[in-house]
């Protein structure tokens, strides 16, 4: 039996990925931001949890699957005529993949080394 406790990681999860800066007035940017950093607060989740608690997640709200990109915008979602940070330059901006698979595995996030250490840092999650 494990001590994971999945809802204080969504808790947690929740109250630790807004963004931070200036995203504008395009919510898929800010969205897409806010899912990196959820996911960079998943790194030590063990992996029998971690489908479990991306899919908590998304049943809440933090976490959410943004269309694809129509042709022709950048990375800012704008186009060559409105877009002023030069993605266009050169020609069609380069395609991004985003592809999430092995977040749990990933070691180079911010997150302590041991998932005990993880778990002990996470705050009382008290029930509404």
């Amino acid at each position: 039996m494990s001590d994971f406790d999945p809802t204080a990681i969504v808790a947690y999860v929740d109250a630790n990925s807004m963004p931070e800066g200036s995203f504008g007035c395009v919510y898929e940017l800010w969205q897409q931001a806010r899912n990196d950093k959820a996911y960079s607060l998943l790194g030590h989740v063990p992996d029998e949890h971690f489908d479990a608690t991306v899919e908590a997640l998304k049943e809440k709200g933090v976490i959410v699957e943004i269309e694809a990109r129509p042709e022709g915008l950048c990375k800012h979602w704008l186009d060559a005529n409105t877009c002023p940070c030069g993605c266009f330059e050169g020609g069609e901006p380069e395609p991004i993949e985003e592809d999430w698979s092995g977040w749990s595995d990933n070691d180079d996030l911010d997150a302590p080394e041991e998932p005990d250490e993880y778990l002990d840092a996470l705050p009382d999650v008290e029930d509404d």
